[in-house]
């Protein structure tokens, strides 16, 4: 198999259907022992509502304190949970880690292998060359049997030290490998937990960047940017960029051609208002994937009371969340 083959090789196709391609990204669950049951019947209801091609969880998928997994036990039962939405549907779902993952004894070595006996995970553990668990690449592919759309996931460690040198390596040598094994750039996509520092720049420039949404910097941004914004620049393949973390931000702007930007969080335990806590969609047109829309959809638009904390009364349960 070539290195290419091997970069884009997935358990499952993803595959635009009818020119069109719609993936649903949320992000900071924080789930595990005791968390709130709200999450998974919130999941459901988005899904349901949006009818995605693919979902993808952006880090912190499991909580640190209180709520949070420690043993495979524990983590099989908080993904049976989570992802029944997806798996019932056979909708394929992926996702990378956050800085709460691994807070309590079971690390991502040994999550990554049990994500991957879901059948509809296409996570992947990427290169054991590189740091970090969870660098690894997703082809959309077209009608004429290529990919129209790569996406990038990155492990982005911890808020200190979020990305390495030979991350950024990876990157610049897997979208070489791309471009000449197709004869062309192919637009592309990148997700990871902690977020840039750039993103500064962003909410600085409102105006320059055309900039959207809420800027909480409830979690402070990096504070040395570790080139790989300016390698997404240089290659000229990356259209947006998108992050987790900081649960109370959803804002996004352009930068040198690159749009970055939140998905706010899908949170009931660790920190969330009713009325900001959401998902991030994308809709991607196979002819112009470069140009792809994005917004922010809403847990309350489509549950309205039902969706709060606090106010959520499910007959299926039989109490108060």
């Amino acid at each position: 198999m070539s290195k290419v083959k091997e970069l884009l090789e997935s358990k499952k196709e993803l595959k635009f259907k009818g020119g069109k391609f719609k993936i649903m990204m949320m992000s900071d669950l924080h789930g595990g022992v005791d968390c709130s049951k709200q999450i998974s019947v919130a999941i459901d209801a988005m899904v349901e509502s949006e009818k995605p091609d693919f979902v993808f969880f952006c880090g912190d998928t499991a909580g640190p304190g209180k709520i949070h997994v420690e043993n495979e036990k524990e983590l099989r039962d908080m993904l049976d949970d989570f992802m029944a939405p997806m798996e019932k549907r056979n909708i394929p779902w992926a996702h990378v880690f956050g800085n709460h993952d691994d807070n309590h004894g079971i690390n991502n070595e040994e999550q990554i292998e049990i994500y991957k006996t879901y059948p509809n995970c296409l996570s992947k553990r990427g290169d054991k060359n590189i740091h970090g668990i969870g660098n690894y690449i997703l082809p959309i592919m077209g009608e004429k049997g290529e990919p129209e759309l790569i996406l990038y996931f990155l492990d982005s460690k911890n808020r200190r030290i979020y990305l390495h040198y030979d991350q950024v390596m990876w990157y610049i040598n897997s979208s070489e490998a791309i471009e000449k094994e197709y004869g062309r750039k192919i637009p592309a996509l990148m997700f990871m937990h902690i977020p840039m520092p750039e993103l500064q720049i962003i909410d600085d420039n409102r105006e320059e960047c055309k900039t959207i949404g809420t800027a909480a910097h409830h979690e402070p941004l990096p504070r040395i940017s570790s080139g790989l914004f300016n390698a997404c620049v240089q290659r000229g393949d990356v259209k947006g960029i998108f992050f987790g973390h900081d649960h109370y931000s959803d804002f996004m702007g352009e930068l040198n051609g690159i749009r970055m930007g939140y998905d706010a969080s899908m949170d009931y335990n660790a920190g969330q208002t009713d009325e900001f806590r959401g998902v991030r969609i994308f809709e991607i047109d196979e002819k112009d994937a470069a140009n792809f829309a994005t917004y922010m959809k809403r847990v309350k638009e489509v549950m309205g009371e039902k969706g709060n904390k606090q106010n959520y009364y499910s007959e299926i349960h039989g109490m108060w969340f």
